[in-house]
């Protein structure tokens, strides 16, 4: 690797750290005096996803919601909700869906949302000083039924699914 390439590389990393250092800034302040967080969004879109545009993606599905969940965990939360996708079962998932169904993504916009998925999954379970209900990933594709199933339910920790 010459030392032009490694001057790129190293401004590119430059630029992300203080990318990701803006972001959690930003997100710190949003949810300051916040009790709830209702994460409802991404870059949506399965065709967009292949191809250049997939660093788009994971930028906004998966980095972002690491971001946010690293500025979530500063706090004394009562109810962390992540609107997944059913994009996450891919094309062959039995209809109705369940949220036992194995995730097969075919896309890259459905392979962002489940990846965005694992760190909340598992960075929520260990946290002791939150409660047992304070998460859930609904994996809807219409964000009305996130809000109803939210506000009809406990947000036991599960997976609410819908189409």
């Amino acid at each position: 690797m010459s030392a032009g390439d490694v001057g790129v590389l190293q401004a590119r990393f430059d630029e992300l750290k203080s990318r990701c250092s803006r972001a959690r800034s930003r997100f710190r302040s949003l949810i300051a005096d916040r009790t709830h967080v209702f994460h409802l969004a991404a870059q949506a879109g399965v065709r967009k996803s292949w191809g250049r545009d997939f660093q788009i993606y994971t930028t906004n599905n998966i980095e972002a919601t690491q971001l946010l969940l690293e500025a979530c965990i500063e706090r004394p939360l009562e109810r962390f909700v992540y609107s997944s996708s059913s994009s996450v079962y891919g094309d062959d998932a039995a209809l109705p869906m369940r949220e036992d169904a194995l995730p097969q993504p075919v896309s890259p916009y459905g392979v962002s949302k489940l990846a965005a998925e694992q760190p909340l999954l598992s960075v929520l379970r260990e946290l002791r000083r939150f409660r047992p209900s304070l998460y859930a990933i609904s994996r809807s594709t219409d964000r009305g039924s996130v809000r109803t199933w939210v506000s009809t339910n406990s947000c036991a920790p599960q997976c609410v699914v819908s189409r």
